[in-house]
């Protein structure tokens, strides 16, 4: 991954450019060959482990984001068990007392 914003380096060591302009973000330039055939061994290793490394990375925030919210509630003085599988549904709990689940 390059940010720059020299286009001239972009483009000299990029084949593929991804520019966030105004807002909206575009995609420029081609796919490497070797991510594109889908029967390449390596070319599907390489797409697993980057689905693998995204889903980690989006596990490790949602448990941090669930850490904050952890916190927040024990700043705010509510109480908050120290197990980690539990708290989610106590906080549901506290949201939907009728419901009993």
């Amino acid at each position: 991954m390059v940010i720059s914003h020299t286009m001239s380096f972009v483009d000299d060591v990029c084949s593929e450019r991804w520019i966030m302009q105004n807002g909206s973000l575009r995609r420029e330039g081609a796919i490497p060959a070797a991510l594109e055939d889908p029967g390449d061994a390596a070319a599907q290793a390489a797409r697993e482990a980057a689905v693998a490394a995204a889903s980690a990375a989006k596990d490790a925030k949602e448990r941090k984001r669930l850490r904050r919210l952890k916190e927040l509630r024990r700043k705010q003085g509510e109480e908050v068990s120290e197990d980690s599988d539990g708290w989610y549904q106590d906080l549901l709990k506290r949201v939907n007392p009728k419901t009993g689940s």
